[in-house]
């Protein structure tokens, strides 16, 4: 008895390291992307709309190594186009770190393709910028209907910030950023995000019927903290919370296997439903802007984590691969071109992880 005890636990032993190696060993691009909807697809001229599109990459990875950039578009890695139930995550299953692929991306209206080798979640250089170090252009999202022959963002301008010095306004659009066409909030996003602070920030923007051009030096965020009374803009802040707060609910709750089971048979989609990921202070709530949304949470201990977001169709419409990562986390995100409904969030660490169902009720 005593030698059949010992035999397996060996064996899950032996099962174990094999199933570790096999999750340290997945392939790793290095990006965080979003998805498009088809209108979007349809303004920016992409064929396929169920394609990645990057927001950022991270340094030293395969991606940062092949030279793609924030706004460039997957939409297909080796002989596999992406499609409705075959996405950039699904698609990476079938890789470990070392095998080569090409990947198919569209950059600046063009077809492109690159040779590349995968990497591993390690190799990924996962940055903290401090307030200091955080480039701040100043606005806020402004939610006034934009002319349907105009691709851009409307916003308002916050005081004392390179927005205002480079001469914006309240309701100006923005058209583009760095010469980057600005479709939504998360375009803003990626191209302020890929700047330095005192690097030159180009904005093209439209106000009324006369396009203007608008270039500064960008400030970071605590300058633009510094120069407003900090007490005021919190108040402002959770002020404007408390009113989108009314507008919106979000509950959310423990994935019930039989959902898991159902969503992995009509949509392909699987979701781990052991919640043993070990996290603290999970929190998905509406910020100030109707229809974005803030995720944080406390990761206690260090391992490659990614995040997940799929809508209940199986799109991913959320992906963010930090690398080795631990500590605070918060990430504004934005369901704008998303109907209200349910949701499902995945948090990963190696084999750890938590599935969450979230459903958004607007009022």
């Amino acid at each position: 008895m005593k030698k059949i005890t010992t035999t397996t636990f060996l064996l899950c032993m032996s099962i174990a390291f094999i199933f570790a190696q096999h999750q340290n060993n997945r392939a790793y691009i290095g990006i965080h992307t979003n998805s498009v909807s088809e209108k979007k697809a349809e303004k920016l001229a992409f064929e396929n709309s169920n394609g990645s599109y990057v927001t950022n990459v991270i340094k030293n990875s395969a991606a940062d190594k092949n030279g793609m950039q924030p706004f460039d578009y997957i939409y297909k890695i080796g002989d596999k186009e992406f499609s409705g139930h075959q996405h950039l995550t699904s698609v990476m299953r079938d890789y470990q770190a070392g095998d080569e692929a090409i990947v198919y991306f569209i950059r600046n209206g063009k077809k492109k393709s690159t040779q590349m080798t995968f990497g591993k979640r390690s190799d990924g250089q996962s940055m903290k910028r401090s307030k200091e170090e955080d480039p701040f252009l100043g606005v806020q999202q402004n939610h006034s209907r934009v002319p349907e022959d105009v691709v851009g963002v409307p916003v308002n301008v916050i005081k004392h910030s390179t927005a205002e010095k480079m001469g914006m306004e309240d309701d100006d659009i923005i058209i583009t950023i760095n010469d980057f066409p600005m479709y939504d909030w998360h375009d803003l996003g990626a191209a302020i995000d890929m700047m330095e602070v005192g690097e030159e920030i180009v904005v093209e923007y439209l106000r009324g019927e006369e396009l203007k051009k608008g270039t500064a030096s960008i400030e970071s965020l605590a300058a633009s903290e510094n120069k407003n009374h900090q007490k005021e803009t919190t108040e402002e802040l959770e002020q404007a919370e408390e009113i989108a707060m009314e507008d919106m609910e979000v509950m959310m709750e423990d994935l019930a296997e039989e959902e898991a089971e159902q969503m992995k048979e009509e949509v392909g989609v699987e979701m781990p439903v052991v919640q043993n990921l070990s996290i603290e202070r999970l929190n998905i709530f509406p910020n100030p802007s109707q229809g974005e949304f803030n995720l944080k949470f406390f990761l206690p201990n260090n391992a490659p984590t990614n995040i997940r977001i799929f809508n209940s169709n199986g799109q991913l419409i959320y992906s963010n691969d930090l690398g080795n990562f631990e500590g605070d986390f918060m990430e504004r995100f934005d369901l704008t071109d998303n109907p209200a409904g349910t949701y499902y969030l995945m948090i990963q660490q190696n084999d750890l992880s938590i599935t969450k169902k979230v459903i958004i009720v607007r009022n």
